[in-house]
């Protein structure tokens, strides 16, 4: 079941995944990307069908776009398709650089799909693989110095997608193949929050009390207790284990656990010290 655009949300007609004036005007400019290029006799040649449309700000006094510049979603799902399994599977190019590009032009995905209102499926179908890019991200360039990647705005934009995620099935009738492990991810990314918690309350019997999400959610609770081992341990079910994404979203909680740790056995050291 699609969304359908209503009122004064525009429908785009852009058949292509970047639009020819921008393409004219990204060529003449030479603001084309090294990735939508190909060698040819040794020398990187502009190749429009490698193309993709380049995320742009809002601005006062800017033209607002019209439907020949909004791509609808058969072809953002084609474009995000094209990106994910072709851009990040190179392995001649630095990761980070491909970071860089990919972060941009799937933000201009969801510029469009905000635009036009895109939900339905299709949002569903691209919010999950712009989710899972961004939280593969946090976890690959996670020892990469802070002026070459920002973890900050990388979390930013996983909370983003991950929100209207869960919204987006909330609201569109069925059964998600992907909405446990979803669920379970948020859970998890959001370690002992009090928001995502309270949203598995929200959530129905069925989902509740599914194996991954309830593990999830109990794995939550002994963070936020500070029992951490007992954290761990449950990470250590086979089910995770299924779910490699799980152990990318929980990732960046660690550094805290292991904190906890050593502050733990300070106290201990110091305290059994006292007892001598």
């Amino acid at each position: 079941m699609e969304n359908k655009n209503l009122g004064n949300c525009k429908v785009g007609i852009c058949n292509f995944m970047c639009p020819p004036a921008e393409i004219e005007l990204r060529t003449r400019e030479r603001l084309v990307h090294f990735l939508e290029k190909t060698s040819q006799n040794g020398r990187l040649q502009t190749d429009t069908d490698k193309m993709v449309k380049e995320y742009s700000r809002p601005a006062a006094g800017k033209r607002d776009p019209g439907p020949d510049d909004l791509r609808p979603p058969d072809v953002l799902v084609r474009t995000v398709d094209y990106l994910l399994g072709s851009i990040t599977a190179r392995k001649d190019v630095d990761w980070k650089d491909i970071y860089d590009f990919v972060f941009d032009r799937l933000r201009c995905v969801r510029q469009d799909m905000v635009i036009q209102n895109i939900g339905g499926c299709s949002g569903i179908n691209i919010l999950e693989k712009i989710a899972r890019f961004h939280i593969y991200a946090g976890y690959r360039l996670c020892t990469e110095p802070i002026a070459r990647f920002d973890p900050k705005i990388n979390n930013q934009h996983t909370q983003e997608c991950l929100k209207r995620l869960l919204y987006v099935y909330s609201v569109v009738p069925g059964n998600h193949d992907n909405r446990q492990e979803f669920e379970s991810v948020y859970l998890l990314y959001n370690l002992g929050q009090t928001d995502a918690l309270m949203h598995f309350y929200d959530l129905s019997n069925d989902l509740r009390t599914s194996s991954l999400i309830s593990l999830c959610y109990r794995t939550s609770i002994e963070y936020m207790l500070g029992n951490h081992v007992r954290c761990l341990r449950l990470l250590h079910h086979h089910l995770c284990k299924q779910y490699p994404i799980l152990l990318c979203a929980l990732h960046r909680h660690l550094s805290n656990i292991q904190v906890n740790f050593v502050e733990i056995m300070v106290i201990f050291v110091i305290n059994l010290n006292e007892d001598t």
